[in-house]
């Protein structure tokens, strides 16, 4: 096994080289550390939900793509990921109701409190679909990603990581 040192060694290499060959990544890390630091919650579901939509392309049905890209890269099991997709789907609901001025709502008002309830296993969902588009661009090209992550979805690809 590997020794801190080298896991942080090998991990640094990692986000250093995909930083270096796709600087576009440098966003969703920003919006993610900002998401962990801030101190309002919508401030931290706004950042946590741009980090994660920056990984997702399209315009059409994104609130549902969303929730079901991340949540295949983020779990590895079918029922991690089920429930992944209901607090990122939740996520994303919350997020809308924020930046549109609609928390009031029932609909929203619900995601609002299933996020704030689980906000820690969102921020494990969050960390996991970020290191894995970390490892993918690590390991192929930025152009191959939307392609896999339908792959995934349809079962024609094997996520690249366990």
């Amino acid at each position: 096994p590997l020794s801190d040192r080298e896991t942080i060694s090998n991990y640094y290499k990692v986000v250093n080289k995909c930083c270096h060959d796709n600087p576009a990544i440098l966003f969703p890390l920003e919006r993610f550390n900002s998401g962990l630091i801030r101190h309002e919650i919508f401030d931290k579901i706004v950042d946590i939900t741009s980090s994660l939509e920056s990984l997702i392309s399209g315009v059409q049905e994104l609130s549902y793509k969303f929730a079901l890209h991340n949540s295949f890269i983020a779990e590895s099991q079918p029922e991690a990921r089920r429930d992944a997709f209901d607090l990122l789907h939740n996520l994303y609901v919350a997020r809308s109701g924020i930046v549109h001025g609609d928390t009031i709502s029932k609909d929203k008002e619900k995601s609002l409190k299933k996020v704030t309830d689980n906000w820690e296993k969102i921020i494990r969902i969050a960390k996991a679909a970020l290191n894995y588009y970390l490892v993918f661009l690590y390991e192929k090209k930025k152009s191959e990603w939307g392609q896999h992550l339908k792959n995934l979805v349809f079962g024609l690809d094997k996520r690249i990581v366990e």
